[in-house]
């Protein structure tokens, strides 16, 4: 397991050896380690800190790098590793905080950037509202089930220190939010955003995020489909429509 005692502080790698079941998960192990906090060697260490929220793949929060794929700790078993050492890091796309939990903040950040919000400026009669149609309001249900866990940013390739895409997430929820947005009422400030450095344009359409988007969301569907509507925008501007 690879530890660190903050920001900027030398990472170091303990080893333990812990006993399981068939049905154990690796944050089975985790919370064995935090009952007894000893080393292979038989020295005793901290606690090892992650975070850990439902247990059942519900919060997101327990997402690390398991054998260097990011998956959720309360979702992979034991028994589905190979007969080796388990190796357990942090997210590395994350700011760290130390050990095993990171800082998910950036996601707020880029749902922020990115203008994903309704406005409620103005009062508008209920009687005078747009109608969505079932299959928008189903494509936006299914879009936005994300538990904002970061697994789909860490194994997206085109999110870097050196890039400024925003994500697979922020781009879902992006395409969650124009599902709802008829017609004759599109969203011009999220679409403007969307067209901007950092937007849809930057996608790699690498796939990497729905293998392993552990609520099985079709993020490449909801990408694709944002990309349409930020394009057909574009056009109709260029004809001065």
């Amino acid at each position: 397991m690879r530890r660190q005692d903050g920001p900027g502080e030398r990472s170091y790698w303990e080893d333990f050896i812990l006993d399981w079941r068939d049905d154990d998960t690796v944050a089975d192990l985790l919370h064995a380690v935090a009952e007894n906090p000893v080393t292979e060697s038989g020295g005793e260490t901290n606690p090892i800190v992650w975070e850990d929220g439902c247990g059942s793949g519900d919060c997101g929060s327990c997402a690390m790098l398991i054998n260097g794929k990011p998956l959720l700790a309360c979702r992979a078993k034991v028994a589905d590793f190979p007969p080796a050492p388990i190796m357990l890091e942090p997210l590395s796309k994350f700011p760290l905080v130390r050990d095993l939990w990171v800082d998910r903040s950036v996601i707020d950040e880029s749902l922020k950037q990115l203008e994903v919000w309704i406005e409620t400026d103005s009062y508008q009669p209920a009687e005078s509202g747009p109608t969505v149609s079932p299959e928008a309001a189903k494509n936006a249900q299914e879009f936005a089930r994300c538990i904002h866990c970061g697994i789909c940013i860490e194994a997206c390739p085109s999110v870097s220190s050196i890039s400024e895409y925003r994500g697979p997430l922020a781009i879902s929820a992006s395409a969650a939010y124009l599902e709802l947005q008829p017609s004759g009422l599109q969203n011009d400030r999220l679409q403007q955003s969307l067209m901007q450095p950092g937007g849809v344009a930057d996608c790699g359409n690498a796939g990497n995020c729905v293998h392993l988007c552990p609520r099985g969301i079709p993020l490449t569907t909801a990408i694709a489909m944002a990309n349409r509507r930020v394009n057909a925008t574009a056009w109709k501007r260029l004809r001065g429509k």
